[in-house]
Parts: structure tokens; C-alpha cells; sequence
């Protein structure tokens, strides 16, 4: 009896990580797209795609804690979690993925300036050449014809 109130128990704190660990993922979600203003439909077919991968993910991870038993207190233990981390880091959550994003965007832009100056000065020459091969000349305007003003 105590080796299934053990498991029962171990189950019911792994679906509390496993809901904190949806929300977690949810304020990843939000601050990757908010970042990248994507249009309103781009929002939707995300959501799809977001809520397909989460989908997957707490079934994989559910097989993994307690080879996919979904009981009662499973889906409490769940709710819990994720109320749980809304609850303590809420908004700070959000803020924390986002300030990581726009530093990591940082950090690879200027990590990626040398190797785009480096390729402006190897193209420099290149781009001379083809500027002057494919220039389009200005052709002269059409000569004025007074002959067609006089009936």
C-alpha cells in the first residue's frame, strides 16, 4: 500500500512540473512571437503549431512519469503547476524570456559584424563588375517633331 501511495504521490508532483513546465514553454511562446511581430494570421497557424508541440510534449512526458496514466489528480496536479508558476513568476516569467531574447539578438549581430564586413569588402569588387556590366544607359530623349503641331 505504501509503494502505490508513493507512486500516486511521485505522479501527482511530476504533473505539477510538467504544468509548470507548459507555462514556462507558453511564456517562451509569447515572447518569441511578440518579438517578432508576426501578422495576425502568422498568430494563428503559431497557436496550432504551439499548442500541437505542447501536446505532444506533456504526452511524452506524462509516458515518461508515470507511463501515461491520466487520473484525476494527474490533470489536478497539472492545473496546479501551471497556477502555480502563474502565480510566482507570472509576469516576470514573460519579461525574464524576453530580456534573453532581445540580449541573444544583441549578441548575434554583434557577434556577425565582422564576418558582414568582411563580406562587404571581399564583394566590393564583384559588385564594381556587375554594376558596370549590366548599367542601363540613358538614352536620349526623342528629338522634338514641330511637324505635328502644324494642320
Amino acid at each position: 500500500m505504501i509503494s502505490l501511495l508513493d507512486g500516486q504521490v511521485g505522479a501527482f508532483l511530476w504533473a505539477i512540473v510538467i504544468g509548470a513546465a507548459a507555462a514556462l514553454f507558453y511564456d517562451l511562446y509569447t515572447a518569441v512571437w511578440t518579438g517578432l511581430r508576426v501578422p495576425r494570421w502568422g498568430v494563428g497557424v503559431g497557436d496550432i503549431l504551439f499548442w500541437a508541440v505542447l501536446t505532444v510534449l506533456v504526452f511524452a512526458l506524462l509516458i515518461v512519469g508515470n507511463a501515461g496514466d491520466v487520473r484525476w489528480y494527474i490533470l489536478l496536479g497539472m492545473a496546479l503547476g501551471y497556477a502555480g508558476y502563474r502565480r510566482l513568476l507570472g509576469a516576470r516569467g514573460y519579461r525574464f524570456w524576453r530580456r534573453l531574447l532581445r540580449g541573444g539578438g544583441r549578441a548575434c549581430r554583434l557577434a556577425g559584424r565582422p564576418f558582414g564586413m568582411l563580406y562587404g569588402g571581399l564583394a566590393w569588387p564583384g559588385r564594381r563588375i556587375v554594376r558596370r556590366l549590366f548599367r542601363r544607359r540613358r538614352a536620349a530623349p526623342p528629338p522634338e517633331d514641330d511637324s505635328a503641331g502644324d494642320v
